[in-house]
């Protein structure tokens, strides 16, 4: 398991200075750090990389490079254990960033169905716009802004989200 803390601070409860500066730098959350101890605890042995997070007001976005299989869990188990021990209780998406970048949003969204994805070219540069159907804006897990600061630090561009 690779996570952006070091082995020797998710085995213990103190930080390096390397980790402690990631933290002052605003590079790392305390969420990642608590996140980082308990997949070293539960998942050390497995072949997989912790990435980030993304903390929205009702639901954990939680960024993997990897087979999530053992993450999820059997009837998304582990999601909820996640949840409950270092979400407060929130929902939590497992995302596998191996996947490509449609299967990656349609993970997010799920489970309203993405209708497409396009660049726009203007004065301030690309934006890309995520489609969805009208008839799903009630099903959307997320609050708008949460869904584009997700999606755009995901993709690194600016992201518009437009129903159609």
């Amino acid at each position: 398991m690779q996570t952006p803390i070091c082995v020797f601070c998710a085995k213990t409860n103190t930080l390096c200075g390397n980790c402690d500066k990631k933290i002052k730098e605003g590079t790392l959350s305390q969420f990642d750090v608590e996140l980082s101890k308990y997949l070293y605890d539960k998942f050390g042995e497995l072949d997989l990389e912790y990435v980030s997070s993304f903390l929205a007001k009702d639901m954990v976005v939680l960024f993997f490079n990897g087979n999530i299989g053992p993450i999820v869990g059997k009837a998304g188990r582990g999601a909820l254990e996640i949840g409950r021990i270092l979400g407060n209780g929130k929902r939590v998406k497992i995302i596998n960033l191996k996947n490509d970048v449609k299967k990656i949003i349609s993970d997010i969204i799920y489970p309203v169905t993405l209708v497409g994805i396009n660049s726009v070219f203007s004065g301030d540069g690309e934006v890309s716009k995520i489609r969805f159907s009208r008839k799903d804006m009630a099903r959307i897990p997320f609050e708008i802004n949460s869904m584009e600061k997700i999606l755009s630090k995901l993709l690194n561009k600016k992201i518009a989200i437009v129903f159609e």
